[in-house]
């Protein structure tokens, strides 16, 4: 009935919490975001389905994101944002989806990838992006 509207707030939560510090929030830290509380879990209760749904809602901005942050000029973000997509996207891989819905949806994560991908390589073969710094050390990879 409402699963909707929490995917939404899902999403709004870890957008949040990505813009302000760069990772993403535990399915425990967004519905205490959310101010949903175990006791209630009679009546309402945020689902691993619906938690899965806001993260690639999440992917899926992030992605626009990147080209945006081009645009305006802040070639560091892309590179970033493919970091992080990348890391949540091997979790996604390690999940058995069986779910329909939650298996397209994940299935989208990849052409979100090809996209952000694409706006990194463009950013490094022009070298519009700090020669300074480079990504595969800032990852701790």
């Amino acid at each position: 009935m409402w699963h909707i509207s929490l995917r939404n707030a899902v999403f709004s939560a870890t957008l949040v919490e990505y813009l302000q510090s760069g990772a993403l929030l535990s399915l425990p830290a967004v519905a205490e975001t959310l101010g949903i509380h175990p006791e209630w879990q009679d009546r309402v209760m945020l689902s691993v389905e619906d938690y899965l749904h806001g993260v690639i809602t999440l992917v899926n901005e992030l992605s626009r994101l990147a080209v945006n942050s081009v645009t305006l000029g802040d070639f560091e973000q892309p590179i970033k944002i493919s970091l992080f997509v990348k890391d949540i996207f091997a979790g996604f891989s390690m999940l058995n989806l069986k779910n329909d819905t939650l298996r397209r949806r994940y299935d989208s994560l990849k052409y979100d990838i090809k996209k952000i991908e694409e706006v990194v390589y463009d950013v490094s073969l022009r070298k519009l992006a700090p020669s300074s710094k480079d990504p595969v050390q800032d990852s701790g990879v």
